[in-house]
């Protein structure tokens, strides 16, 4: 990669629902939030929960890990964050 181009990095966070809205909602539904850094600066950040919880699917903690693990996979080796992000 070249200097001039822009390193895109993802963190993430994985999170139980009921604890983030300090709500008894289902203990057993978590979710996640990713965020998006360009060398290093924070630039665009995706809640999972806000962004496509339809209203019925409930994430177990595993499945919300692996769904954002797949996202920053994904960013991180094709340098292509628009899928997931407003960029």
């Amino acid at each position: 990669m070249s200097q001039k181009q822009k390193e895109f990095t993802v963190g993430y966070k994985i999170y139980n629902v009921s604890e983030e809205l300090e709500r008894d909602v289902d203990k057993e539904w978590y979710e996640y939030r990713v965020t998006l850094y360009q060398n290093g600066e924070q630039i665009d950040e995706f809640d999972s929960r806000l962004e496509t919880y339809n209203g019925v699917q409930k994430l177990s903690e595993d499945s919300a890990r692996e769904s954002a693990h797949r996202i920053k996979e994904e960013v991180e080796q094709t340098q292509e964050p628009n899928r997931w992000f407003d960029v």
